[in-house]
């Protein structure tokens, strides 16, 4: 989903000992919503923070469902184009909450950002009970 053009790469030698690379431009064509999540990781007394960027719902699911002590979400951020969040620009919008709602094989995200806006993702999602939803992040608990 990111792009990120040979010519940018950032020489890293053995910082990440072969196991990441480093760049200086990650390029998103497709005028899809993606994340921006900040991660906490703590080792030993430390705390770091870092940044990732997801495209899709179902990786940052996975990532919602990995947390441990050590390794846990601060903020997760929905990043959408105008035609998604009805405004004329992108927008960068603090998660609330991650609903999920499975119903035989169609599974539909419902997103729901500061200020109690809904966002839905997956097909026919207008036709979903949303009693039927199972809440898997919630950033006010």
């Amino acid at each position: 989903m990111f792009r990120t053009p040979t010519a940018f790469e950032i020489p890293s030698g053995d910082l990440y000992s072969g196991r990441a690379r480093l760049w200086r431009v990650v390029e998103h064509s497709l005028h899809v919503p993606w994340f921006y999540i900040t991660l906490s990781e703590r080792h030993l007394d430390e705390e770091c923070r870092t940044m990732v960027l997801l495209h899709d719902m179902e990786s940052l699911s996975a990532m919602i469902g990995a947390q441990t002590e050590s390794r846990r979400i601060v903020d997760i951020y929905l990043v959408s184009p105008g035609y998604v969040n009805q405004q004329e620009r992108w927008l960068m919008e603090l998660v609330a909450e991650i609903s999920v709602s499975v119903q035989g094989n169609v599974r539909v995200d419902r997103c729901v950002v500061e200020g109690d806006r809904a966002y839905y993702f997956g097909p026919s999602s207008n036709r979903f009970d949303p009693a039927l939803f199972r809440k898997i992040y919630d950033r006010r608990s």
